[in-house]
């Protein structure tokens, strides 16, 4: 193996591999693979990686001489056979090997000690990245899964964050198959698999004025549905911590919200990361009070919920767009990270933090966001739940310019509504029935 920069400062590695082919004078044919890099670092990565690849394979030139005697006396013992293709006879004739699928070791792989240590949280990521899987190797043996293959599988995923997250965890997934202990495979192909590097940007939140629209939409057709917003607007909960909030978590009457071991997220082997909410902004605190909020959070239907909201409004829905939204204006309004961290749980130091938030907005933004975002004067209607089994009466007219709003597109239409999809379908085809009629 060489390593080599060349002239547009790529880095490029060079080695040479015996395939199982002879030329006309006998001799092995060897065949050239190279690969380029961005960086030195990278280049000696992939050629360690590649090499150990080489070796548990049997394919590395230089041999100890323990590895040159073990070989002498395979060949020996194979009267001269190839033995490459006596370890591909033994793969295709090993018990666990040729006899377990992909759904049948998954099945085991969640029974194992290994995976029964991993926290709940971390359990039910790896389960989706498992299922994912399944969905395309599902009834393939796990032998026969190469390298190639699940490179073309990662590729398929669109975020760089999901493909690399996937590809760590598929690489220890392939470890544990090969180990001694239940070596569902004798080789784990993935010793090689490159996952590039994660170049993170600013998060995306929901600018003032929208934020403005949702609380006007909530106002006036989902009001009990206000304080669940208001914690993510004006607290930085999480969506997971506000569905484990009970009322004995509220401390009202001193203003603080205890986010305890139970309630929040888990992180490093299962432990939680609680904290305690103190000095929140006055705004969340003016929601609350004139939503009557008591401590008890209405959960009902809260995705259809946050989506109609957020269709009617006519505001693009964003991942974790409240939590994102209240560290960006918390901390240009306060210019104190360690604060915002405490309130949002944000790991590591003031230092990451600052890398993701600082600078998104200016300090006057931070302060109109946390000043003109609050209740409307007149009060909050609290007789205008939706989403409670309340039938809806909406006019033909409304459907039809939901569905032509929605560019035909009856989800959408039912969200933008507050109806069920199946209902917009229905009226839509009587409304059809009937103009044909007339």
């Amino acid at each position: 193996m060489s390593i080599e920069q060349k002239e547009n400062g790529k880095w490029l590695v060079r080695l040479t591999v015996p395939t199982a082919k002879r030329n006309l004078n006998g001799k092995l044919i060897r065949k050239n693979l190279t690969k380029t890099f961005d960086n030195k670092t990278a280049a000696e990565i992939w050629e360690k990686n590649k090499k150990q690849s080489l070796l548990a394979q049997g394919t590395e030139s230089a041999m100890s001489g323990l590895e040159l005697a073990e070989f002498r006396e395979a060949k020996s013992i194979s009267g001269g056979v190839d033995l490459r293709e006596v370890a591909k006879f033994y793969s295709q004739h090993n018990p666990k090997g040729v006899k377990k699928t992909l759904n049948e070791v998954i099945d085991l792989y969640v029974e194992s000690p290994k995976w029964l240590k991993l926290a709940a949280t971390t359990r039910v990521n790896h389960m989706t990245y498992l299922n994912a899987f399944k969905k395309t190797f599902g009834g393939a043996k796990v032998a026969e899964i190469g390298l190639e293959a699940v490179e073309d599988y990662l590729n398929q995923i669109p975020h760089e964050v999901s493909r690399h997250s996937h590809g760590s965890f598929l690489k220890g997934f392939f470890t544990w198959m090969s180990q001694r202990r239940q070596q569902f495979i004798v080789i784990n192909p993935l010793v090689s698999l490159q996952l590039n590097d994660i170049h993170y940007g600013a998060p995306d939140f929901v600018i003032l004025n929208d934020v403005k629209k949702l609380f006007e939409v909530a106002v006036e057709n989902d009001p009990s549905f206000i304080p669940y917003m208001a914690l993510g607007f004006f607290a930085g909960l999480r969506t997971s911590e506000i569905d484990r909030l009970e009322k004995k978590h509220f401390l009202l009457t001193d203003r603080r919200i205890n986010v305890a071991a139970e309630v929040a997220k888990r992180k490093r082997q299962g432990r939680p990361l609680p904290r305690l909410l103190d000095g929140l902004p006055e705004t969340l605190w003016l929601w609350l009070s004139a939503s009557q909020f008591n401590g008890e959070i209405d959960k009902v239907n809260r995705v259809k919920r946050y989506r109609r909201i957020y269709a009617k409004a006519e505001v693009e829905r964003l991942h974790s767009g409240a939590r994102h939204t209240f560290a960006t204006y918390a901390y240009a309004y306060t210019q104190d990270a360690g604060q915002v961290r405490k309130w949002t749980g944000h790991r590591g130091n003031d230092s990451v933090f600052l890398t993701h938030y600082a600078g998104l907005v200016e300090k006057k933004a931070g302060g109109d966001y946390f000043a003109t975002i609050k209740p409307p004067a007149a009060g909050i209607p609290l007789d205008g739940k939706i989403y409670k089994n309340r039938k809806r009466k909406v006019s033909d007219d409304a459907i039809k310019e939901a569905f032509q709003k929605t560019a035909g597109n009856k989800s959408k239409a039912a969200i933008l509504l507050g109806i069920s999809e199946a209902a917009v379908r229905s009226r839509l085809k009587k409304m059809t029935n009937y103009e044909c009629r007339k």
